[in-house]
Parts: C-alpha cells; structure tokens; sequence
C-alpha cells in the first residue's frame, strides 16, 4: 500500500512539473509572481476596473440643475408698484393666445420689427399691465370686452386713447390690411397715456393726443 502510495505521488509530481514547464513558470514561483504574469495580470486590471466603476455609478449623486422650474398654469401674485409679474399670456399676428412665459416688464415696449407687429406688441404689454393694475381681467376676453372694463376703470378722459388703440390693434391682428406708421406712433402714444391715468388717475395729454383719439384710424 504505501509502495502504490508513493508511486501515486510521483505521478501527480511528474505531471505538475510538466504543467509548470508548459507555462514557463518556475516551480518555486509565488503567488504575487503568478498574477503578474500574462493572462492573469490583464484579467486582474479589468477586474479593478469594473469593480472602480461599479462603486462610482452608486456613489456619485445626481447633478443638480440650476434652471429653477416655472409653472405656467398659474399666475404670480404682485402687490402694487412691485414690479411687473410673469404674465403667460400673448396675442399673435394670426389671432391665436399662445401660452409663454414672459419675463418681467416695466417700461412701454419701443423697439418693434414692423408697424402691425409695434401695435401687436403694445396691446400685449398694455393688456398686462391693466390686468396687474386694475385686476377683474381674465386672459380670454375680447378686445371689445377688454375696452368695456378698462374703460370703467380709468379716468374719462383716456377713453378716446383706449378705443383708438384697441382699434388699431383689431386691424393689426385680425387684418390683412397694412397700417402706417403714424398709427403706431400714434398707438405708442395712447399707451403712455392710458399707463398714466392708471398709475397717476391723471395725464399730460397733449394736443396731438386728443386729436388722434378723436379720429378713426387711417388704413391703407
């Protein structure tokens, strides 16, 4: 028995030392030495790097964004002589309310690309600025229904100025027909009056603005 013994151990002895021959490693080599040799060494970098890679997907946090969400079903209240609230409402060349958010706006809009886009821009500044001042104004009235409220709400005297505006505007927005210059100017004008009876309950009216409201708009 213990003869099969060693004639077993001599065999298993033989064949490791000709495993060991077939990889070209030294019998003595140890186990650090054996890593490092080819293949375990590229199996041992891809390891850690999947490993490395695996810890930062779980602890790396989310990048926070810095563009703050803006709701825009609902409108921000703003007390009087704060500044003007982000209004979503705006009036296009074709007729349509399309639902943007506008930043805020103080000052009378002066710089406009043409004479119907001018008059269309001003009704849109104007119709926020009355809904942030007088208030009772809902985002889809008529410009008709627009110049009923407006008109009870302000001075006598700018009741010539709204219509005419408003008038130009109804022909800028629902018209093919071009408008001149002079109405835009003319429509510019009206806003700075209507914008200080409501602000002031009085005006600096003009001459010239008393006899442009007292005209129907000229078309062309």
């Amino acid at each position: 028995m213990a003869i099969y013994s060693k004639l077993s151990y001599s065999v298993n002895l033989y064949f490791a030392r000709k495993s060991v021959d077939a990889l070209d490693l030294p019998l003595e080599s140890s186990l650090f030495q054996i890593i490092m040799t080819f293949p375990f060494n590229v199996i041992l970098v891809i390891a850690l790097v999947l490993v490395v890679g695996i810890i930062l997907s779980f602890t790396r946090k989310p990048a926070r964004s810095n563009t703050p969400k803006v709701d825009v079903e609902s409108q921000p209240t703003q007390k009087a002589g704060g500044a003007m609230p982000k209004i979503t409402r705006e009036v296009n060349l074709e007729g349509h309310s399309v639902e943007v958010v506008q930043g805020v706006e103080e000052e009378i809009p002066r710089s406009f690309e043409g004479n119907k886009d001018g008059v269309v821009k001003l009704y849109n500044w104007f119709y926020r600025f009355a809904q942030w001042r007088l208030g009772g104004i809902a985002d889809n009235i008529t410009p008709r229904e627009f110049v009923n409220i407006v008109s009870g709400k302000i001075p006598s005297e700018g009741t010539s100025a709204l219509i005419y505006f408003v008038t130009c505007f109804e022909i800028a927005n629902y018209s093919k027909i071009n408008l001149e210059e002079e109405m835009l100017l003319k429509c510019l004008k009206a806003v700075e009056v209507l914008k200080d009876l409501i602000e002031d309950g009085s005006s600096r009216v003009s001459d010239d603005v008393i006899e442009l409201t007292e005209t129907s708009p000229v078309l062309s």
